[in-house]
């Protein structure tokens, strides 16, 4: 059976149903085991599951902020691919449902930490060709998460924001739709897919359009 196919089926519980404070305090500042934390699934929706399981393979390295349904689509369709989630039983709990799935795990790499302080971890040489930002929601944490993805992003690199209609993430489209550095490409419900134009972005204020207006 077809991982999409697996995931829809068994619909796995990789997230948090509920931790101290919320989850997103709860891993502020550094990683932690959720054994006895009752979990829940807060997958991100099939359609952008079914696009990335189309769009990346097995040439492909690929890396996202946050974990579940996501990673196992990437593990599988991807040469290599980097969670970044400080979850570190759900990232047990991720490895495992592909194997008791028969599914190989060994394309991935967790790295525990939360992205603000496992990104920049991550080796120079490493170049992503597809990358999700879906981790911690809290401003300014996906632009953060940007910063620090687009490093290693290709040109010509697919970038997939996720929650957009939340405004402490959609300030981040809001800058990538102003400046030249990326296209819009398309919509999957609240998630937006973008292309990168360059292979670096552009740094300078006075070249920024932000600062034109």
């Amino acid at each position: 059976m077809h991982i999409l196919e697996v995931i829809k089926k068994k619909k796995p519980k990789f997230q948090l149903k509920n931790a101290p404070k919320g989850s997103e305090y709860f891993f502020s500042r550094s990683s932690h085991r959720t054994d006895d934390i009752e979990r829940n699934s807060h997958a991100i929706s099939d359609k952008v599951l079914e696009y990335i399981d189309k769009f990346v393979t097995k040439d492909m390295t690929t890396i996202e902020t946050g974990g579940g349904s996501s990673s196992c689509i990437f593990a599988v369709n991807a040469k290599k691919h980097i969670c970044v989630n400080p979850d570190i039983t759900g990232n047990e709990y991720i490895k495992s449902f592909l194997e008791k799935n028969n599914f190989d795990s060994s394309t991935l790499e967790f790295i525990n930490q939360p992205s603000d302080k496992g990104l920049p971890l991550i080796s120079d040489d490493i170049k992503i060709d597809c990358a999700l930002i879906d981790g911690c929601h809290s401003y300014p944490i996906p632009i953060i998460d940007w910063h620090y993805i687009d490093l290693h992003l290709k040109k010509d690199g697919i970038l997939i924001i996720d929650d957009t209609h939340m405004k402490s993430v959609g300030i981040l489209c809001d800058v990538l739709d102003l400046e030249n550095d990326y296209e819009f490409i398309f919509s999957i419900g609240v998630a937006k897919i973008y292309k990168k134009l360059k292979d670096e972005k552009t740094i300078g204020w006075s070249q920024q359009i932000m600062n034109k207006k």
